[in-house]
């Protein structure tokens, strides 16, 4: 560690104050006097000495302090309004003839502090204040990517150059970086710090914690860097994930419900994801072929609307960025399905007691031929189950799994009802492109 340096930063605090006098229009206004009394609570001189121990909070960029200042000739209960670095702070004199402010805050480099009044004559008061600090924002605000950030990419990681600014803190002094647990050290120069790291490739999240030692006091900051592989991937189909529309066999199924189009074939909108390459243009292939070639916007996203995608296909993104390798995403077996499976229309169902049973013929998907994947039972009790009716029934709570087209399918359930009344029973299936049926035939059991 170098030895460490004393030095003092003067900061120029102007202060005009205006404050409700009662001065009079025919009456030339008295010169205000303001002097500095107290800061933290601590007695001061007229033009006091700031220090970075008086920061009231250490989490919160600049110096926080309380400050109680001396205000001349004015009658206690003045309004005194203080201004500075956007703050706004309204206090009134007290019989004393002090007036108390609260959480001020102070910044690097010259800050303007305002109070006035109509007819009041300004002051101007001069702070020397010593207020080192690190700002790692550089360091630590962007996603760190081998595309984007790799100056070297013939070595082994990502090699990337750093910099750190330390504000106020003189040449060569030392200030140690742990970045994952891991120390490096480099020296200041005219307020900077460059430092040139390798970081493993692979997304991941790395606290960073730096440091410098001025005498006694250690000036601090943390934050956190990630690192990330760049990638490209579609977040969403119409208005679901792909995720939620593959099948157990990791097969894409697209269907009506995310077929937002007037035209033949299937059409969604597309949005693509290329964080860590900026600046990217997303390609959509089919089989191979680019059928769209779209721009990402500021957020990373890229929308592909208007593509016609019919029958069975691979569907993939690659995300093309000048000097850079493409990156391409994941390759879905995908399937269009648009037509709903059969209804079905050979339910029948039977009491015994409070349980019934109810059984049907597992209808086919007409446009593949396959198992239907999902299908709900619903029973309304003194009503009439209709297609407008259907979704207020109850459910059944416990289905059989789908059977093949053609096999026969059934199940045993509790219809609570107070005493033996007439029950309609309908049912509808699902495909595994989500496409719904069309309501079964109607089966009612008379009341006993």
């Amino acid at each position: 560690m170098a030895t460490p340096k004393r030095f003092t930063w003067t900061l120029t605090i102007v202060a005009a104050l205006l404050v409700s006098s009662g001065c009079g229009e025919n009456t030339a206004p008295d010169p205000v006097d303001i002097q500095f009394m107290e800061i933290n609570g601590a007695m001061v001189p007229s033009a006091p000495t700031l220090t970075w121990n008086d920061d009231m909070d250490p989490q919160t960029p600049g110096v926080q302090v309380n400050l109680r200042l001396q205000v001349a000739d004015l009658p206690s209960d003045s309004v005194v309004q203080l201004r500075v670095d956007g703050q706004q702070l309204q206090a009134s004199t007290s019989a004393n003839g002090d007036v108390a402010f609260e959480r001020v805050t102070l910044q690097p480099g010259t800050n303007v502090i305002e109070a006035d009044c109509v007819g009041c004559q300004m002051k101007q008061l001069t702070a020397e204040v010593f207020a080192p600090s690190l700002d790692i924002s550089d360091l630590v605000s962007a996603t760190v990517t081998a595309y984007t950030h790799d100056t070297d990419p013939s070595a082994v990681g990502i090699q990337h150059e750093f910099l750190i600014r330390a504000l106020q803190i003189p040449d060569d002094v030392e200030v140690d970086v742990w970045m994952g647990g891991v120390l490096h050290s480099a020296t200041v120069q005219n307020e900077q710090v460059f430092m040139a790291l390798t970081l493993a490739e692979g997304s991941a999240e790395i606290e960073v914690r730096v440091e410098a030692m001025l005498d006694d006091m250690v000036v601090v900051a943390d934050g956190t860097l990630r690192v990330q592989d760049a990638y490209c991937s579609i977040v969403s189909i119409g208005e679901v994930t792909p995720e939620e529309l593959l099948d157990n066999e990791e097969a894409l199924w697209l269907g009506s419900a995310q077929d937002h189009s007037s035209v033949a074939g299937f059409q969604a909108k597309l949005v693509i994801d290329a964080e860590g390459l900026p600046g990217t243009r997303v390609e959509l292939l089919v089989d191979g072929e680019v059928v769209a070639d779209v721009a990402q916007d500021e957020d990373g996203l890229a929308v592909i609307e208007g593509v016609t995608l019919e029958g069975d296909f691979n569907l993939q993104v690659r995300c093309r960025l000048a000097d850079a390798p493409d990156v391409t995403g994941r390759t879905y077996n995908a399937h269009v399905d648009l037509l709903p499976p059969a209804a079905v229309n050979d339910l029948t169902c039977s009491r015994f007691g409070s349980q019934h049973h109810c059984l049907w013929t597992s209808p086919e998907d007409p446009d593949r031929v396959t198992a239907v994947q999902r299908w709900e039972l619903r029973y309304m009790v003194d009503g009439q189950l209709c297609t407008e009716s259907y979704p207020e029934a109850a459910p059944v709570s416990s289905m059989p799994p789908p059977v093949a087209p053609g096999g026969t399918a059934e199940v045993m359930f509790q219809v609570d009802a107070l005493e033996p009344s007439a029950v309609s029973f309908a049912l509808v299936s699902w495909d595994r492109a989500g496409n719904q049926s069309t309501i079964s035939n109607i089966f009612i059991l008379p009341a006993q």
